[in-house]
């Protein structure tokens, strides 16, 4: 009788749960790992994401310079006609802004029916700053008002930008010889474009 109850009880230590505090310290670890691995993994999403609007931002200012590096390379003295050539420097409607303004051919913006037989086009840059932000529209105008004016943003963003022009005026080149376009994006790292209008001008005509 006194070895079954022996039995018994040992039986019921070995059939025993865990304690609360043996089940509150399971939790406990638990939730330390579950919270490591949600941190690691939070982070790593900010991280992609954060890389990914860089990217896309440092990808908009690139297109910009190589949009206006091409326009630029094919602008033409227009004094002849008593138009301004260039001009980079306030906007006499708002002095608050600045404006790049120039003559080109037919921009990308404009329908190939309407560039014969006036295929003259003011491009200007407007250089704004709304709530905070620095915004960047392009307006293109036909030279004997053929179609309306077009005109939108073609970059927006928390950047700073400077345009240096590089004068160099003769009769023979009557246009500035460069134009240098520096953008300088959230992270202070400047994305730098030397412009060379005569250039490719040259190049061209040599090739002839």
């Amino acid at each position: 009788m006194l070895n079954y109850q022996v039995l018994s009880r040992k039986k019921k230590r070995q059939n025993k749960g865990f304690t609360l505090i043996e089940l509150l310290v399971a939790i406990t670890l638990l939730s330390i790992v579950l919270g490591l691995f949600y941190s690691t993994w939070w982070i790593s999403v900010k991280t992609t994401k954060r890389t990914h609007e860089i990217a896309q931002k440092y990808m908009g200012a690139r297109v910009f310079l190589n949009a206006l590096a091409t326009e630029l390379r094919s602008s033409f003295d227009m004094s002849y006609a008593d138009y301004p050539n260039f001009y980079w420097g306030p906007d006499e409607n708002n002095p608050e802004r600045k404006k790049l303004e120039f003559w080109v051919t037919a921009p990308d913006e404009i329908p190939v029916i309407y560039t014969y037989p006036f295929y003259i086009h003011r491009v200007t840059y407007y250089f704004d700053e709304e709530n905070g932000k620095k915004v960047i529209s392009k307006r293109v105008e036909a030279l004997d008002n053929s179609f309306p004016p077009i005109e939108g943003p073609v970059l927006e963003g928390d950047f700073n930008i400077d345009i240096e022009v590089i004068q160099g005026k003769t009769e023979e080149h009557p246009l500035p010889e460069k134009v240098i376009v520096t953008i300088i994006l959230e992270d202070k790292y400047p994305i730098r474009k030397e412009i060379s209008i005569y250039e490719l001008k040259q190049s061209e005509y040599e090739t002839e």
